[in-house]
């Protein structure tokens, strides 16, 4: 009696491996994806730092405030603008009022520029910083 795998077993188990494999990967995309997030909260965090030393340097107030202040704009610091070696760029407001309270940071996600795999959509994480309640706001369109 020969002992051996059929080719219609050997089929089924080609297909279960192949339909984990596609679950596996679509789930490897989104984790590295929430990693690059990672790294833009970690990146607005110390914009919100760098913002809060502006802030008491200049008598509580962010009037006058630059984006190198924030460590924002030419290399090596965060990019203003997408570029092959960051996956998110960065910008600034001033949260209006007399005098100045706060900052809005957001963190745009880069759609080309080199990336692999390039990103479809353009997802923001935006953090609001008031420093005169020291209240912290996280917004975002993503998963982030």
């Amino acid at each position: 009696m020969k002992r051996g795998f059929t080719l219609l077993e050997l089929i089924v188990v080609i297909i279960i491996i192949g339909i984990l494999a596609t679950l596996a990967i679509g789930q490897y995309g989104k984790i590295v994806e929430r990693s690059r997030g990672a790294e833009a909260r970690t990146l607005l965090g110390n914009i919100r730092v760098n913002g809060a030393l502006f802030y008491m340097q200049n008598g509580n107030n962010m009037n006058g405030v630059a984006p190198t202040n924030l460590n924002i704009g030419s290399v090596p610091l965060l990019p203003d603008a997408c570029r092959s070696s960051h996956y998110f760029y960065y910008s600034f407001t001033v949260i209006a009022g007399t005098p100045s309270l706060g900052l809005v940071t957001t963190a745009f996600r880069c759609t080309a520029a080199g990336k692999t795999p390039n990103y479809i959509s353009g997802d923001t994480l935006i953090l609001s910083s008031n420093y005169n309640n020291g209240i912290d706001t996280w917004l975002g369109n993503s998963s982030y």
